[in-house]
């Protein structure tokens, strides 16, 4: 009975003996990779809106030609006012937490200020348009970039005299430019849309105007008069909200080439 069952045990054996060879042989298959989104980054070109407030504190000094001093205006206080615009920009995740870029921006205004002279003249600046070229670099803490920004100021605007009795008037036209500096956080709200605040301190100078040119109706003449200059100072500061929209273009790396992630 014994060698009956071991008979057996030996016919099965040979039997599927092929089979069992053969299917040593199928490959193993691994399950297909997965790819894993690359985490959103700041490089890229971007194009916004921003508005926000300008303001500053300003006199007009009168002096000869020769540099002698005549008087001076007192100081134009809270002067401040609206300003709204258009932002243009590119950065560079130069790495996972350091960012780079560039910026400019054009803002119209209407910020007016002024104050009476001591011949009872209404004297005053109007700034009408701000555009800034500037450099930023920003670290990432999370979806924010805390950044600092710094760079080129170019102002326009008039500067005028005013007699009060009758509304008489003399202005000049001007173009200012300058440095500025500041400071501001950026939020990623989505891969293409942020959200951002900033804070600049620009700096253009003085800006000179000439005396003794006659008004529109002739009843007096700009500055002291004949043989005279003014000049007002053009420091103000900036706050400005905005919103941005990054452009995608090939989902630039942070720093490098991006590479296929995948999981097993």
């Amino acid at each position: 009975m014994k060698r009956m069952l071991l008979a057996g045990i030996a016919a099965v054996t040979l039997a599927f003996a092929p089979q069992l060879a053969g299917a040593a042989d199928v490959p193993v298959r691994k399950a297909a990779p997965v790819a894993v989104a690359a985490a959103p980054t700041w490089s890229g070109l971007y194009i916004g809106i921003n508005g926000g407030y300008l303001g500053y504190r300003a006199d007009e000094t009168a002096r000869t030609t020769a540099g002698v001093f005549i008087g001076h205006t007192p100081t134009w206080e809270n002067t401040n006012g609206g300003v709204i615009g258009g932002t243009v920009g590119w950065n560079w995740q130069i790495f996972p937490s350091w960012v780079i870029g560039v910026e400019g921006d054009w803002d119209w205004s209407d910020v007016r200020g002024s104050s009476i002279t001591p011949a009872l003249f209404t004297t005053g600046l109007k700034i009408k348009d701000v555009a800034t070229v500037r450099g930023r670099i920003g670290w990432v803490w999370g979806t924010a970039l805390l950044y600092v920004t710094g760079g080129g100021t170019w102002v326009h605007g008039t500067d005028f005299q005013q007699n009060p009795a009758n509304l008489d008037t003399v202005s000049f036209d001007f173009n200012k430019s300058g440095a500025n500096i500041g400071a501001g956080v950026e939020m990623m709200m989505t891969e293409s849309l942020s959200v951002k605040i900033d804070w600049l301190y620009h700096d253009l100078g003085h800006q000179t105007f000439p005396g003794g040119v006659a008004s529109a109706g002739g009843t007096f003449t700009s500055c002291a008069g004949a043989g005279s200059v003014c000049d007002v100072g053009l420091n103000f500061w900036t706050i400005r909200g905005g919103i941005n929209w990054k452009f995608n273009l090939g989902k630039w790396p942070v720093g490098k080439t991006p590479a296929v992630v995948a999981k097993y």
